[in-house]
């Protein structure tokens, strides 16, 4: 039986066999032993450099965990000749592999990065079948995490709907509270469904139904210049309300009634932070505000947080690229990401700033930034840590 095979699923016992990855056809490589300590000094994210290798989903991953203070020394554990990596199943038991400690002696096989790096790479190519093909087979970041610490996806963050959508591109009724339902609101028509109508009315006329009757009377004729605002811009901010509320203020309404209208949307709006402004101190609307402290709360809970770039590139943002969460403070988000095998003379920051190997990329984005920049945002749950009873694994020389 092929030893390899039966490592990957764990099955109980010793395992005595060559303890290197071989290349795709399964023939050997040769490695050299390595002397050195895993953790000369603590592990940092300018530990990893992609070089020569094309594992970057990997390397991403280890981004995200490096961050987190004593967890990467957690996985690895020096045994002298010979390394311990622990692993989590599908069932997330701890699983214990142990590796020569060495490395191929062709050093574009793995990464230019540091020795513990290295070495995690190696255990994993051995854990995913024994060949280091496996470095080749992209997986999203988060399973790698997963698999190193035990940390369950929890799911996908949603960014603002404005990061996401236009609204002249959502139709015209929407269900839902805060910008939905100001989209209903601005899109009120004979069609709207009963029970819009009753909550716009009690959130934001104050249960007054004469002002709701003067408010889709007012609509009514001016529904298609709002929708031509829409059109026109994004992301809406309040002053494009403002500004169009005041067009008609000042020039064509002259009936208290109306103006008392206008103020009651414009004072629902402002309170409740629907909109925000493209500048200034207090720019963010509620549900900006809301995905940032969502963002924060995973990672105090030093939860791994993973990413997916939209598919539109920008000057420091790599298109359709994983990326991970490194540090949060105030509004802006730092993520990092080891990117992609570029062709020569490919300039990530500009023109003739070559950095596509000089390690780790770290672009800081404030919140709004960064909503445009990400188009799917996976959290995690919290890494396991403690030690439990495990079975144990040993791969050892012939």
């Amino acid at each position: 039986m092929d030893v390899r095979t039966e490592l990957a699923v764990f099955k109980t016992g010793d395992y005595y066999a060559d303890p290197n990855p071989t290349d795709k056809n399964r023939k050997p490589i040769p490695h050299i032993p390595i002397e050195e300590k895993i953790f000369p000094s603590p592990p940092t994210l300018e530990d990893i450099k992609l070089g020569g290798s094309n594992d970057a989903f990997l390397l991403t991953a280890l981004q995200a965990i490096v961050c987190f203070l004593g967890v990467m020394e957690s996985l690895l554990q020096d045994l002298g000749s010979h390394v311990m990596v622990k692993f989590f199943d599908t069932r997330h038991e701890i699983r214990h592999l142990v590796i020569e400690k060495s490395l191929p002696q062709d050093k574009t096989i793995l990464s230019a990065s540091a020795l513990w790096v290295q070495l995690l790479e190696k255990a994993y190519a051995v854990y995913k079948g024994g060949t280091y093909a496996a470095l080749h087979t992209e997986v999203g970041a988060y399973q790698v995490i997963s698999l190193l610490t035990g940390a369950t996806l929890e799911g996908d963050c949603v960014p603002p709907l404005q990061m996401r959508k236009k609204l002249a591109d959502l139709p015209a009724v929407v269900e839902g509270d805060g910008i939905f339902l100001f989209h209903s609101l601005m899109n009120m028509s004979e069609d709207t469904p009963l029970f819009i109508r009753r909550k716009i009315c009690q959130e934001v006329f104050q249960e007054d139904k004469k002002l709701l009757a003067i408010w889709e009377k007012w609509l009514k004729e001016r529904a298609w210049m709002w929708k031509s605002v829409t059109e026109k811009n994004h992301p809406i901010y309040l002053t494009h309300l403002q500004i169009f509320f005041q067009t008609f203020i000042d020039y064509r309404e002259k009936e208290d009634a109306q103006r008392q209208v206008l103020a009651s949307v414009l004072k629902w709006v402002q309170e409740r932070k629907i909109l925000g402004l493209p500048e200034g101190d207090n720019k963010y609307s509620q549900e900006e505000l809301d995905f940032l402290d969502q963002m924060k709360k995973h990672w105090e809970e030093q939860k791994p947080i993973t990413l997916m770039s939209a598919e539109r590139s920008t000057e420091e943002i790599l298109p359709r690229c994983q990326y991970v969460v490194v540090g949060i403070k105030n509004d802006v988000i730092s993520v990092a990401t080891v990117g992609r095998k570029r062709p020569p003379g490919f300039s990530l920051f500009g023109k003739g700033k070559r950095k596509e190997e000089e390690g780790v990329k770290v672009v800081e984005l404030r919140i709004r930034e960064f909503c445009e920049a990400f188009r799917h945002v996976y959290s995690l749950g919290e890494m396991r840590l403690g030690e439990e009873k495990v079975s144990y694994y040993r791969l050892a020389l012939k």
